[in-house]
């Protein structure tokens, strides 16, 4: 909120800074974090854990659709209805004809 008197840009350029002051401590935080090392993974007690189906995914993708298409989360759904409408599907991407001639690839890189 502005004083009488003062500019409202003075203001804006003060919320400004502080927001970027906090931006930077907040990323600071994060870069702290850290990966674990070999050592500390392999002293890590997984004895709990157990494979039950070693041909498995990480997770059931027909129970995982099943999920995203039971849902009530409103990002889920909005995303999901962007994607039916605009993205195109394996299907439709195996269609597209494979280029069998030969063709030149530009490149990217300069010659050493």
């Amino acid at each position: 909120m502005t004083q009488p008197g003062q500019d409202p840009r003075h203001c804006y350029l003060r919320q400004l800074s502080c927001t970027a002051a906090c931006l930077t401590l907040a990323l600071g935080s994060i870069a702290q974090t850290k990966a674990l090392t070999l050592e500390e993974r392999e002293q890590l007690d997984l004895s709990a854990y157990e494979v039950v189906d070693p041909d498995a995914s990480y997770f059931n993708v027909e129970e995982r659709m099943e999920v995203l298409h039971e849902t009530d989360n409103s990002l889920l759904m909005q995303h999901r209805e962007e994607l039916a409408k605009y993205a195109p599907s394996c299907r439709q991407r195996l269609e597209i004809p494979t280029i069998t001639e030969k063709m030149r690839i530009p490149g990217f890189y300069p010659p050493r």
